[in-house]
């Protein structure tokens, strides 16, 4: 998770929630296997591009627990647009 700007100098955030799961195979270095609840309206292969056009870096960060309440409040207190979350 990291805000950036877009091409308009406006921040975003895009987060949402998932699980971790243990890859089926070794995977080298910080790479690691996300999952997302069935019908939750993220699409990676076409959103993940989307999000870099705007600016986002490729880098994400992965947080365990349950923090999309608290995080939407920090963004929209930092003036950080949500592009994905609650």
């Amino acid at each position: 998770m990291e805000a950036t700007t877009s091409g308009l100098n406006k921040l975003f955030i895009p987060f949402f929630a998932g699980k971790t799961r243990q890859p089926k195979r070794h995977i080298l270095g910080n790479n690691g296997l996300v999952e997302l609840p069935s019908g939750c309206g993220i699409n990676l292969t076409n959103d993940f591009p989307r999000w870099i056009q705007k600016g986002f870096p490729h880098h994400v960060c992965v947080v365990e627990g349950y923090h999309a309440q608290a995080l939407t409040s920090l963004a929209r207190h930092c003036n950080v647009d949500v592009i994905v979350g609650e």
